[in-house]
């Protein structure tokens, strides 16, 4: 399951900045393509089953069983955990699209000629790199 979830976040991902790019070279991307809007509903069709698989992780089992103040100690051991195998490169691509998504949003919001769907796909983007790393299905190899 975890690998389907890692394909369709890779389509839909790529598809989200393709209507990203699409918005900002002028074309009406809603009017081509009018199940555009399918995407905002694959975040959640993904979300669903990977928090459910998340519950199910042993470490983070263990992790919510700590009591409330050894969780403040370490705010990110959530983070840690449900990112143990993801690659860095893949850890960077996340953070730079979430990133992206929070200056685009910001700076977009003075420039009345956007469209909404510029808004939607940059989130789009930061959302699905977001499922992408937590759905990472591959461990690395130990080498001998």
């Amino acid at each position: 399951m975890k690998k389907i979830i890692f394909f369709v976040a890779i389509i839909a991902g790529s598809l989200s900045l393709g209507v990203h790019v699409s918005t900002h070279l002028g074309v009406n991307v809603e009017e081509a393509f009018p199940a555009v809007m399918g995407l905002h509903a694959g975040i959640f069709l993904l979300l669903i089953p990977m928090i459910a698989m998340l519950r199910k992780n042993p470490e983070i089992q263990r992790y919510e069983q700590q009591p409330w103040h050894e969780k403040m100690r370490n705010p990110f051991g959530l983070w840690t955990v449900a990112l143990a195998h993801c690659p860095l490169p893949l850890k960077i691509l996340t953070g730079v699209c979430l990133l992206y998504a929070i200056i685009n949003f910001m700076t977009g919001m003075s420039d009345r000629n956007l469209s909404i769907l510029n808004y939607f796909s940059g989130i789009w983007m930061a959302f699905y790199s977001f499922i992408l790393s937590i759905s990472y299905p591959f461990r690395p190899q130990q080498v001998l």
